[in-house]
C-alpha cells in the first residue's frame, strides 16, 4: 500500500477511536447525573435539592415520683415589709400569717394580694403566764364573753381582707378552753375560713374542735426558728423535710425575720430535691398524725 494510503487509514482509525472514547465518556456522565437528586436551575447553575435534615427526637423527661409535701407558714407578718418582700423573692409557695394589729398590716395585705399569695389572720390569743407574756392588743382572752370573742374575731377578719384562714398567735392558755375556742371557730366557719392550729401547747383542743365542728383544719409539726441562729434554723428545715418523708406531709412555722429568710434561701435548692413545697391550703383536712 502506498505511504499516502497508510497515512490516511491511520487518521481514520484515530478519528474513529476518538469518537468512540468521547461517546463512552458522554454516556458515563449521563448515567451518573441520572442518579443525582433533582435540581433547581437558578442563574444558569444547577443547585442540588438535598433531602431535609431529620430533626432529633427529644424524649420527654421521666416523671419524678411524688415527693412528700412541705407547707411553710411565715408568722408575725405586718411589721417588716422589707423582709416580707425578701421572702416573696424566694419564689416559693409560702403562706403568710398577718397580725391584725401590726403597724404595717395594711401594706402587708396589699403586697401579698398583688403577688397573688395566700395569707391568714394571725389571731392573738391569751398565752399561759398572761399578762407577764402579752399577746398584743385585741387578743382573745379567757375571761371574755362569747360575744366579745366573736366581735374581736370579726374585726380581725375585716382588717385582713382576702385571708383564706386563721391561726393562733401565742394562745397556749386560750386554745385549751373548749367553750372559748368554739366561739372563735364559729366565726371562722361563717366566713368559710380554715383553722391552722399552731400547737403552742400539747394540751390544745383547737384542731380537734375544728374537725368536730366542720371547720377546715391543719396542725403545725415543726417550729423553725425558736432559736434565732442560722444553722439551727437550717437544721429545723431539714428536720421538717424528714418529718414529711415519714408522714407524707409536714407543716412548719417560721417567722417574718431576716435570719429565717436567709436560712430558707440557703437550703431551698437542696430541700426541693427532697420535698414539694406547697401552700398550707393544699393539706387542709388531710393532715393527721
Amino acid at each position: 500500500m502506498p505511504k499516502k494510503g497508510k497515512k490516511r487509514l491511520r487518521l481514520v482509525w484515530f478519528a474513529a477511536l476518538f469518537i468512540a472514547i468521547t461517546t463512552l465518556l458522554l454516556f458515563l456522565i449521563k448515567l451518573k447525573n441520572r442518579n443525582r437528586p433533582a435540581g433547581v436551575k437558578t442563574e444558569n447553575r444547577i443547585i442540588e435539592v438535598l433531602p431535609p435534615i431529620a430533626k432529633p427526637v427529644h424524649e420527654k423527661p421521666a416523671k419524678h415520683k411524688n415527693l412528700p409535701r412541705l407547707a411553710i407558714v411565715i408568722d408575725d407578718v405586718g411589721y417588716d415589709n422589707r423582709t416580707l418582700k425578701s421572702f416573696i423573692g424566694l419564689d416559693l409557695p409560702l403562706t403568710y400569717a398577718i397580725l391584725p394589729n401590726a403597724t404595717e398590716y395594711k401594706q402587708s395585705v396589699d403586697i401579698l394580694r398583688e403577688a397573688h399569695l395566700d395569707y391568714l389572720v394571725h389571731m392573738p390569743m391569751q398565752p399561759e403566764n398572761y399578762p407577764r407574756i402579752n399577746p398584743g392588743d385585741n387578743a382573745l382572752l379567757i375571761n371574755m364573753s362569747d360575744s366579745k370573742i366573736r366581735n374581736l374575731t370579726e374585726e380581725a377578719i375585716k382588717k385582713i381582707p382576702g385571708a383564706i384562714g386563721a391561726n393562733n398567735h401565742m394562745g397556749s392558755a386560750f386554745i385549751q378552753n373548749k367553750n372559748k375556742m368554739q366561739a372563735f371557730l364559729a366565726v371562722l366557719k361563717e366566713h368559710n375560713l380554715f383553722f391552722l392550729d399552731s400547737e403552742t401547747t400539747s394540751k390544745t383542743v383547737g384542731w380537734k374542735l375544728a374537725k368536730y365542728d366542720g371547720v377546715g383544719f391543719a396542725r403545725r409539726d415543726i417550729f423553725l426558728d425558736n432559736v434565732k441562729n442560722l444553722r439551727y434554723i437550717e437544721n429545723q428545715l431539714f428536720k421538717a423535710a424528714n418529718y414529711a418523708k415519714l408522714h407524707k406531709v409536714a407543716i412548719a412555722i417560721g417567722h417574718d425575720n431576716p435570719i429565717t429568710e436567709e436560712a430558707l434561701a440557703e437550703t431551698k435548692d437542696e430541700l426541693s430535691k427532697q420535698v414539694d413545697f406547697v401552700e398550707v391550703k393544699t393539706v387542709i383536712n388531710s393532715h393527721i398524725r
